[in-house]
């Protein structure tokens, strides 16, 4: 753990001894929408997959529901829903939804009813988002979907489709599209067979290099360069903590693989992806550590920080420097509740890659979730620790600082952000609740920390 860290950490004990809410994170801000249809067996689960998107120095947040996809800005503070699409299958019944972008086109698919595959145009966004295509003659339904941007080529995993048996629905383990020359018409290629791997539930393409999540039948390693002739590397069949093999990452430097096991109880992988004597052991196990029903679902690479949506643990952020000793250093709790065995709630799905920062957090029952950080960078950026005066302190109205800070950020016990100052030397806080806050500057790249006492 860096000083910086221990610092925050430091500072933010009497935080936590009153409300296990956060560390080293803060809610910014929650978007959701009580009007949307619940799926009552799944303690009523209205929310699924987030996605980001920056366009023209905007941010947005995509957010899947059971009844469409909602685009809502979060550039400023506080969001906007400034476009939706509906889903061709809507209802209690509707669980699943993925999404993701290859330029300025979003392709989207449903893993429940009658659906299809959505592809939007998001180029005249924050005005209005355009369905280009939605169409069932290729997919019908599918589980989730990657984009080798590279390479130019969709995956769509856990395929539904009559393309190849007319009139005659077939399930495929993963299905491969050319989206080069003609991004809204997508140019089917071929699908994924192997003896041993039945179904795909989720992969990571880059470069024509693909690693395919098999659900019980583990882990499928290969190369796609040729759709009708691809290249095996390996299979992992068993390993250790297995369960049901949900999903993965590759790190940045491509050299390790995070993979979890949607699974209760059973802890993430970090696989070592380099060709010899170690490919795909595991060089390190890694859990959210908050009790024994803990369930990973997604994840996601910034720097050397992986971002997790742990369920009911909410966003777990670890520090990756070295992938065989990694450190858990930052959380936040979006679900009030604690697992428990077979019980699936909370954190959906996570984006940290917003140029700002921003870290995304889709909740199943409660929306979005808009989250900053406080004294690590979590890939973000270098952050330095910066040293500043405020007076008086503790203080009944007025605050006084050595000079004026780009941004000043008062944050409460829970993790929420309460009040934000742009430019500013001088700030009121009289109207502020007593108690004890953290507060956090901006200086050119730097950051500072103090706690507050109000009173």
């Amino acid at each position: 753990m860096n000083k910086l860290s221990a610092l925050i950490i430091t500072i933010l004990i009497s935080f936590q001894a009153t409300a296990q809410v956060s560390q080293n994170t803060y809610l910014l801000f929650n978007w959701t929408d009580t009007n949307i249809t619940p799926v009552p067996f799944l303690d009523n689960q209205r929310f699924n997959e987030v996605w980001g998107y920056e366009q023209n120095g905007r941010e947005y947040a995509i957010i899947g529901s059971t009844m469409g996809m909602h685009f809502i800005d979060v550039t400023g503070n506080s969001p906007v829903e400034v476009g939706y699409v509906a889903g061709k299958a809507q209802g209690s019944g509707i669980i699943h939804r993925d999404f993701k972008n290859f330029g300025t086109y979003l392709y989207a698919v449903c893993d429940e009813g009658q659906s299809s595959l959505q592809i939007i145009d998001m180029q005249y966004l924050p005005d209005s988002v355009h369905v280009v295509y939605d169409s069932d003659s290729m997919i019908i339904r599918a589980h989730n979907l990657y984009i080798d941007t590279a390479m130019s080529k969709l995956y769509i995993f856990g395929a539904t489709s009559d393309i190849n048996t007319p009139g005659t629905p077939v399930g495929y383990p993963a299905m491969i599209f050319n989206l080069l020359g003609n991004p809204a018409q997508p140019y089917y290629l071929n699908f994924f067979s192997h003896a041993n791997i039945s179904y795909v539930h989720d992969g990571y393409v880059h470069n024509d290099t693909a690693i395919f999540n098999g659900g019980t039948d583990g882990l499928w390693y290969g190369n796609y360069a040729n759709p009708n002739l691809p290249s095996e590397i390996d299979v992992l069949p068993f390993y250790q903590d297995q369960g049901y093999n949900h999903s993965g990452w590759l790190t940045p430097d491509k050299k390790h693989y995070i993979m979890s096991d949607e699974t209760h109880g059973m802890r993430m992988k970090m696989l070592d992806m380099e060709e010899g004597v170690n490919l795909l052991s595991t060089c390190n196990l890694i859990g959210s550590d908050v009790n024994q029903y803990s369930i990973p679902h997604n994840q996601l690479f910034r720097g050397n920080y992986l971002y997790v949506s742990y369920y009911y643990d909410g966003l777990r952020i670890f520090d990756i420097t070295d992938p065989c000793d990694i450190q858990q250093v930052a959380w936040y709790d979006t679900y009030p509740g604690d697992a428990v065995n077979g019980g699936y709630s909370g954190a959906w799905g996570t984006y940290p890659l917003l140029p700002s920062g921003k870290i995304l957090v889709s909740d199943m029952q409660t929306g979005l979730y808009v989250l900053g950080h406080s004294g690590v960078t979590l890939g973000a950026g270098e952050t330095f620790e910066y040293s500043f005066n405020m007076f008086p302190n503790p203080t009944s109205d007025i605050i006084q600082f050595n000079e004026a800070f780009q941004y000043i950020r008062i944050i409460d016990m829970h993790g929420k952000l309460v009040r934000s100052y742009t430019n500013q030397q001088t700030i009121n806080v009289e109207n502020l609740a007593n108690g004890i806050y953290l507060v956090q500057v901006d200086r050119s790249g730097e950051t500072g920390f103090k706690k507050l006492v109000k009173n």
